[in-house]
This record gives C-alpha cells, structure tokens and sequence, in this order.
C-alpha cells in the first residue's frame, strides 16, 4: 500500500515524528508523535 511510502512522508512535511510502523494479519499500525502545538 502507498502509506508505507505517504506516512514517512507526511509525517516529516508536518514535523511530526514518525516512532515505528508495523504490518500483521493485513493492516499497518503506525505510532507517531505529533508534533508541539
């Protein structure tokens, strides 16, 4: 799927840091810090 490539990269057009990205039993999970208010 394109996330794999599109949450990197939204995450640094954003500031927000991207802390891990994992894929079981057909779905992505993704763990980011949003960046300071």
């Amino acid at each position: 799927p394109a996330a794999v490539i599109d949450m990197p990269h939204f995450c640094a057009e954003a500031g927000h840091t991207l802390l891990s990205q994992t894929q079981a039993e057909g779905a992505s999970a993704y763990l980011i810090r949003k960046r300071p208010a």
